[in-house]
């Protein structure tokens, strides 16, 4: 038995596909793009930020919460010190940054359409509402309070953080005309410096320097020390930002280039500091920033029950009449009912004085927030829901559909 011939090759056939076209090398912009819209890219920013939420939450073990969200949460760089060495890491706003970027260009302009992928995109867009939503609440929004006695009226609120210097001219008429160096002009001297305010209607320029965050005056131990014989002692800084009474010196510097008067502003003083410039009365106060509502509020009632046999209190309320266009609406505020009118939020957050005798009259404490964007994050997680629904129901009635279709198919099967 011989052994077989071994068969001859087969001649490649004539009909056979052509070769694939090698695919060009995606240009520098292309690669850019590539890299922003990647997983890999979103996958590193989220544990960076991770991180940060983890190392901001254990520095509000010695700082403020105002002081964390504005080292970690509203910075583009942040520096660690480990071990005396300063390590630099990218900051919450560059990571959230990025992290919209790539969301945009991954998941909604390159993302593939169909049925298949509607829901993706639309979970895609409430996620990036959703982080428009906090820009805007972060460049347009104001968070403050508004105490009021029984009895008294107000149509403004102050800051919990920001602070600014006022300049008031008292006019022999009894009018009065205010000048302000907002809180955006005044933090630039936070950290060391001087800062000169100028405007064409005062006869001076006055000169803010020695920016103190928390302090209070004290008599100078020397005559040529401090302003006005006082000067300031620093205390430690509160980590309830809003305990914080930062004092400041201002001068007067009079147009003519003569030194007018100093004084040590101090933000727990009861009343300003005057002085007269050119026969003119000036009154000069550091001060909340404060903001005007266009409504007026009038605390008629405060109400407060305790807890039985102690003085804490279990639950607490304010009446209040509500004055616009000059109507009247009695209003009801909870702790759980805030008060919404005009794109401000009043919520019941506080009462005193604690521990003051039967009788003693009490003060109501609203927390104020004016946001443009309130809405958007409730509607930007209903978009988000919406887009989940639509991508998991489609997956789970393609799931019911073949599941009964085996089902019929396996029943065939048995009958035969």
């Amino acid at each position: 038995m011989s052994d077989p011939t071994p068969a001859p090759a087969a001649a490649p056939s004539s009909r056979a596909l052509p070769a694939r076209p090698a695919k060009p090398p995606a240009s520098p912009l292309g690669r850019v793009v590539g890299f922003l819209a990647s997983y890999g890219l979103a996958t590193v920013v989220l544990v960076l930020l991770t991180f940060l939420v983890l190392i901001g939450t254990l520095a509000q073990r010695h700082m403020s919460i105002y002081d964390v969200q504005r080292q970690y949460f509203e910075s583009l760089v942040v520096v660690m010190d480990v071990g005396g060495v300063p390590v630099p890491l990218p900051g919450a706003a560059l990571l959230i940054g990025v992290l919209c970027v790539n969301l945009l260009l991954g998941g909604v302009i390159r993302l593939r359409r169909g049925t298949a992928t509607a829901g993706v995109l639309v979970a895609h867009l409430g996620i990036l509402l959703l982080f428009g939503g906090g820009l805007v609440e972060y460049l347009f929004s104001d968070k403050g309070q508004m105490t009021l006695r029984e009895g008294a009226a107000s149509d403004e609120f102050s800051s919990f953080t920001d602070w600014e210097v006022a300049v008031r001219e008292r006019r022999t008429d009894g009018s009065a005309r205010e000048f302000v160096v907002p809180h955006r002009v005044v933090r630039r001297i936070e950290d060391g410096g001087a800062l000169r305010v100028t405007a064409k209607e005062l006869p001076f320029e006055l000169r803010l320097s020695d920016w103190v965050r928390n302090g209070v005056p004290k008599p100078a131990d020397r005559p040529d020390r401090g302003a006005e014989g006082w000067t300031v002692q620093v205390k430690e800084v509160a980590k309830e930002a809003e305990r914080n009474e930062p004092c400041v010196y201002a001068s007067v510097l009079r147009r003519d280039g003569a030194s007018g008067a100093q004084a040590l502003l101090w933000g727990g003083e009861s009343f300003p500091f005057a002085t007269k410039v050119d026969g003119r009365v000036f009154e000069l106060e550091l001060r909340r920033t404060r903001w005007p509502v266009p409504f007026r509020l009038r605390l008629d009632r405060f109400e407060k029950e305790d807890h039985p046999g102690t003085g804490m209190a279990r639950r607490f309320s304010s009446y209040v009449t509500m004055s616009e266009g000059g109507a009247d609406r009695k209003v009801h505020i909870t702790m759980n009912e805030p008060l919404r009118n005009k794109g401000f939020t009043f919520y019941q957050s506080g009462w005193g004085p604690e521990g003051a005798p039967p009788g003693t009259p009490l003060y109501s404490t609203f927390s104020v927030v004016r946001n443009p964007s309130d809405r958007v994050p409730l509607i930007a997680c209903l978009v988000i829901f919406l887009g989940m629904l639509l991508h998991f129901g489609r997956k789970l009635y393609r799931h019911i559909v073949a599941t009964s279709a085996a089902r019929v198919a396996a029943q065939e099967a048995t009958s035969r």
